[in-house]
């Protein structure tokens, strides 16, 4: 992408027109944003780039959705995790991608999914606690 010109990811709650991620070419120095294409996705809800800015994470009904961000920004979808039937409303990655934080909403339990060296997702191992409407690990 060109110096000024970016690339910004919108997550929905799904319904009518509104089926996924929209992805938006931005141009700043404009001050323009374009809809290129959206990816199919049940209420990606809560979205997060890796530290790293080569993924990106999407709550999802079924969980949590993986995607690699293609050199032109589109998404290329890699791997889902269920979490247990966890309604997910905030995700968060630690330094090193290796942990995604997932917390959830009406649920004492938060998941923390781990990320392998491929980045899939994995199960989820629950903390039990109180219920986290966010989460951030420490730095």
């Amino acid at each position: 992408m060109a110096k000024d010109r970016y690339v910004a990811y919108v997550g929905t709650y799904t319904h009518g027109s509104s089926v996924g991620i929209h992805i938006f070419d931005v141009d700043a120095e404009k001050g323009k944003m374009t809809e290129r294409k959206v990816v199919p996705i049940n209420n990606p809800s809560d979205l997060i780039v890796s530290t790293s800015g080569k993924f990106l994470y999407s709550i999802a009904d079924e969980g949590v959705q993986s995607f690699r961000i293609l050199e032109d920004g589109d998404l290329e979808p890699i791997n889902s995790v269920w979490t247990g039937g966890m309604r997910g409303c905030y995700l968060e990655v630690d330094e090193q991608d290796r942990y995604l934080f997932v917390a959830g909403y009406h649920d004492p339990l938060s998941p923390i999914t781990l990320l392998l060296a491929d980045l899939f997702l994995s199960a989820p191992v629950r903390r039990n606690g109180p219920c986290r409407h966010t989460c951030r690990p420490c730095r």
